[in-house]
C-alpha cells in the first residue's frame, strides 16, 4: 500500500525554513550547519537556498484556480436544483477541462483525477460534502421556486390585511397516516454480525389522523379514520369525548369525511368570532362545493397553499406530522416492552395517538410551526429558503429591463437565423437556454467554459406531447405528404407554384427549422418550400430577407444542405 504523505512528519516550520535560508544567506551557518539546528533535510534547505524550489511546496496546481471555482459553483448550482453531482460525474468535468485547455497534465485523461484529489479538494472547500441524497418528486423541485413563495405570500398577506384576522383566528389542517408497516428509527442493542430484528407492535391496518392547530397554540380534536370499519371493541376509552371517529374504505380522507369534520368538528372549536382563516392543502376532498358554501354561510375564508409546496409552507408538515409519527413509534416500541403480549390494534389505537399528541404538540411547538412557515407572524423571510430552486428568470429579463424570454418560433428582426449572443432566450419546445449561457451571466463560471457547464432547462414538454409524438409520427407524417400532393396537382392545374405563397393547408404545415406553425392565424406569413425535401420553412429561419425575390430563389434547406 503507498504511503500517504503527511504534513505531520515534517519536523520544521515555514517559518523556520525562511530562518535557515536567511542564516545561510548571510554567511551566519552553513547549509549543513543549519540544516542540523533547524531540523531540516540538508537537500531541502540548499534548494530553497539556490531558489530551485517555488515558494509553495507540493506539486503544481492541475487545475487553474478560475477553473477549480467553476467546478464548485457549479456543484452547488447542480445540488441546488435536485442534480447533485457524484463523483464520477466531478470527474468526467475535470476531463473535459483539462482537455479543453489543451495543456498537459498528470490526471489519467481516461479515469481522472484521484480519490487523493478529492480528499485535497474537499479540504480546499468545506462547503462541499458528501452524503446520500434524499428522493424528490420532480413536481416539488419545479414549484419550489422564489416565484412561487412570492405570489402564495402576496396572496397571505392580502387576505390577512382584508379578513384583520388575529393569530387565534389562523388555522391549519392536513392527515398523516399509519399503515402498520412503520420502522421505528431509535437505534437497538443488538449482537454483533448477526441481524437485528424486532417485531412490529402495531397491527391496525391503515388508519389516518387529520389534524388541526390554530396560530395561538391550541390543537383542536382530533379525527381519526379506520380502514373498512370502526374498531369492534371500545375505541373511546382513554381519548377526549371531542374526538371524532369514521372510517372509509381505504382508511384516507374523503370528501364526505372531510365535511363531516368541518362541521363537527371544525365550526365548533374555532371560536366565535369570525371571519376565521383556514389553510390548507388542495386535495379535492378538501374543495368540494359543499365545503366551500358552509364555508361561506359561516365566514370562514379557506385558502389553499399551492400545489406540492406543503413541505415548506403547511405548518403541520414542517414541524408536527413526521416528529408525532417517531413519537407514536417510540411509544408503541415502549409499550411493547412493558408487556410482551401487548399489541397496538385498531381499538388502542386512538388512546396511543392521544398520549404522543399530548406529550408532542406544545403550544410552543405549535406556534414555532406557523413562525416557519412565515404565517404568524407573517414574514416571507421566514421559511427554509435553502430548499427553494433559484430560476434564471430574473437574469434572463434583467438586461435593459426587457423582457428577453421569447419563443424561438419568433423571426430575427434582422431577417437571420443567428442568435443574438448577448441576450439569453429559452427553447419553448424543450425549455433549453439559447443565446448566451445564464451562469456566465450571473458569475458562476467563466465564458470559455460556457459549454462545458450547461444550465439546468428550465422546463420540459408536455406529457401529451411527449406521450403522443411517438404514437403520432407517422401519421403526421402521412398528412403532410397527402398535403404536398394537393399541393403540387394545386400548381400543375394553376400554372407554376410560388415558392412565397402560403401552403395550401396551413394546419398539416410545420417550419422545418424552428418546429412551429403560425396556425393560420396571420395571413401575412410567408413560407419558402426547399427544392429538394419540397418541406416548408419560414424564410427568416432559413436566414432569408423578405425583400429578396422568393418566387425566383433556387431553395435548399439547412438540412438538405449538409447531406
Amino acid at each position: 500500500m503507498p504511503k500517504r504523505y503527511s504534513k505531520e512528519s515534517r519536523q520544521y516550520t515555514p517559518d523556520q525554513l525562511q530562518e535557515a535560508v536567511l542564516a545561510v544567506k548571510g554567511s551566519i551557518l552553513t547549509v549543513s550547519a543549519a540544516a542540523r539546528e533547524f531540523s531540516i533535510p540538508r537537500k531541502t534547505l540548499d534548494d530553497h537556498v539556490k531558489k530551485e524550489v517555488s515558494s509553495k511546496p507540493g506539486p503544481a496546481q492541475e487545475l487553474t484556480n478560475e477553473e477549480e471555482s467553476a467546478i464548485v459553483e457549479y456543484a452547488k448550482y447542480l445540488a441546488n436544483r435536485g442534480f447533485p453531482m457524484t463523483r464520477s460525474i466531478v470527474r468526467q468535468f475535470v476531463i473535459s477541462v483539462v482537455k479543453k485547455s489543451g495543456r498537459t497534465s498528470r490526471f489519467n485523461l481516461e479515469k481522472g483525477p484521484s480519490d487523493k484529489w478529492f480528499r485535497t479538494f474537499f479540504a480546499k472547500h468545506p462547503e462541499l460534502t458528501e452524503r446520500e441524497p434524499e428522493a424528490q418528486d420532480r413536481s416539488r423541485n419545479r414549484m419550489s421556486n422564489p416565484v412561487v413563495m412570492k405570489q402564495y405570500f402576496d396572496l397571505l398577506k392580502e387576505t390577512v390585511d382584508r379578513l384583520q384576522v388575529k393569530p387565534q383566528h389562523i388555522f391549519n389542517c392536513d392527515e398523516t397516516g399509519w399503515s402498520g408497516k412503520e420502522k421505528s428509527k431509535q437505534k437497538v442493542i443488538a449482537v454483533k454480525g448477526h441481524h437485528s430484528y424486532q417485531q412490529s407492535v402495531i397491527s391496525t391496518g391503515h388508519v389516518t389522523a387529520h389534524l388541526c392547530i390554530c396560530a395561538d397554540g391550541r390543537i383542536l380534536p382530533t379525527f381519526v379514520i379506520f380502514e373498512k370499519s370502526l374498531p369492534h371493541m371500545a375505541h373511546k376509552e382513554g381519548v377526549p369525548g371531542d374526538w371524532l371517529f369514521g372510517y372509509s374504505e381505504s382508511g384516507y380522507m374523503d370528501s364526505t369525511l372531510f365535511l363531516q369534520w368541518f362541521k363537527r368538528v371544525f365550526i365548533p372549536n374555532c371560536g366565535p368570532a369570525r371571519p376565521v382563516l383556514l389553510i390548507m392543502d388542495n386535495h379535492d376532498s378538501h374543495t368540494t362545493l359543499d365545503v366551500i358554501e358552509c364555508a361561506i354561510e359561516n365566514k370562514i375564508e379557506l385558502l389553499g397553499l399551492p400545489p406540492h409546496t406543503t413541505h415548506i409552507l403547511q405548518p403541520l408538515d414542517v414541524s408536527v406530522n413526521g416528529p408525532l409519527k417517531s413519537k407514536f413509534s417510540s411509544t408503541a416500541v415502549t409499550l411493547g416492552h412493558l408487556n410482551k403480549q401487548q399489541t397496538v390494534t385498531k381499538a388502542k389505537f386512538p388512546a396511543v395517538l392521544y398520549h404522543a399528541i399530548d406529550e408532542l404538540c406544545s403550544p410552543a411547538r405549535i406556534k414555532d410551526a406557523f413562525k416557519k412557515t412565515g404565517i404568524s407572524p407573517l414574514n416571507p423571510d421566514a421559511i427554509d429558503k435553502s430548499q427553494l430552486t433559484k430560476s434564471h428568470f430574473e437574469t434572463i429579463n434583467s438586461s435593459d429591463g426587457k423582457e428577453k424570454n421569447r419563443s424561438t418560433s419568433e423571426p430575427s428582426t434582422s431577417g437571420t437565423s443567428t442568435e443574438d449572443k448577448s441576450e439569453t432566450s429559452i427553447c419553448t419546445s424543450c425549455g433549453t437556454f439559447l443565446g448566451t449561457n445564464p451562469l456566465v451571466t450571473e458569475g458562476l463560471i467563466p465564458e470559455h467554459l460556457s459549454s462545458i457547464f450547461t444550465p439546468v432547462p428550465c422546463g420540459e414538454r408536455g406529457k401529451k406531447e411527449n406521450k403522443g409524438s411517438r404514437e403520432s409520427a407517422e401519421t403526421e407524417r402521412e398528412r403532410e405528404e397527402k398535403g404536398r400532393k394537393r399541393q403540387r396537382k394545386s400548381s400543375t392545374r394553376d400554372g407554376p407554384q410560388e415558392t412565397s405563397s402560403r401552403p395550401v393547408d396551413e394546419a398539416l404545415y410545420i417550419c422545418k427549422i424552428c418546429d412551429t406553425s403560425d396556425g393560420g392565424h396571420d395571413e401575412d406569413t410567408l413560407w419558402i418550400a426547399c427544392d429538394n425535401c419540397e418541406d416548408w420553412v419560414h424564410p427568416q429561419c432559413a436566414g432569408l430577407q423578405e425583400e429578396e425575390d422568393l418566387e425566383s430563389l433556387a431553395f435548399m434547406c439547412p438540412q438538405c444542405l449538409e447531406e
